[in-house]
């Protein structure tokens, strides 16, 4: 796979740049349903479960518009509930070669994206060499270098 598409419950529109340049025979559209998304600050039922509905109907569209969709719903028994942790989970299953993803509107995961950024500049982490693209160390040495700094 050459590319996963990342499009966030905030993010549902056919219009959207991360769509420049896409191949549907080498990319992939990745969204999920994670509880941290409702949980982290309180929402009622109904926005929860009009926002679910919102995206899965944006799942349907898509698959019918000739996309391939990775989707992880809320209900998967493998659902780890944590959009960092089905996100990992998916990079490992299918192996992109790149990630593509518009800028977060939410504050909280722009904090996320953010934080690894800091993986892509080699002169920052000299000592850590990636296999995913930007989101963990292929040898889980980060902690212990930061502490011997």
């Amino acid at each position: 796979m050459r590319n996963l598409v990342i499009v966030l419950g905030d993010q549902l529109n056919d219009d959207s740049a991360v769509y420049d340049g896409f191949e549907r025979n080498k990319d992939a559209v990745w969204m999920a349903e994670v509880a941290e998304e409702s949980t982290h600050v309180w929402s009622h039922k109904a926005r929860i479960t009009l926002f679910l509905s919102a995206m899965r109907h944006y799942e349907q569209r898509t698959t019918q518009r000739g996309f391939c969709v990775v989707y992880r719903r809320l209900d998967d028994r493998m659902n780890t509930h944590s959009i960092r942790q089905e996100l990992l989970r998916s990079i490992a299953q299918f192996k992109p070669s790149g990630l593509v993803v518009a800028e977060p509107g939410d504050y909280r995961v722009r904090l996320l994206q953010d934080s690894q950024r800091s993986y892509l500049d080699a002169g920052l982490r000299p000592y850590i060499h990636l296999v995913d693209g930007g989101l963990a160390d292929n040898l889980g040495l980060r902690s212990l270098l930061d502490r011997s700094r």
